[in-house]
């Protein structure tokens, strides 16, 4: 790439998540493009099957974790009362 041509595209999102998984692996692919380490071809599959990959966490899991992130949330509070939120 030598900067005279560049192209960009915008698409509107309808669904919208964060999955930082997903996040770090384009992070992961767009550093290695750029360090010429990738193929633009290999890259382009790569994305599509991460684009395609279920990668949430089952459902109990996202409970469990919400619970105990509840939790500790109230173990701060009564531990520190300095932390209340007011």
């Amino acid at each position: 790439m030598d900067g005279s041509d560049s192209t960009t595209r915008m698409i509107r999102i309808s669904e919208r998540s964060t999955d930082l998984q997903k996040v770090t692996l384009v992070n992961d692919i767009s550093g290695r493009i750029s360090r010429g380490e990738l193929p633009a071809e290999e890259a382009y599959k790569q994305l599509q099957a991460i684009e395609a990959a279920n990668m949430a966490y089952p459902i109990w899991v996202q409970i469990v974790a919400a619970a105990d992130e509840e939790k500790q949330h109230q173990f701060s509070e009564d531990t520190f009362p300095h932390l209340k939120k007011d």
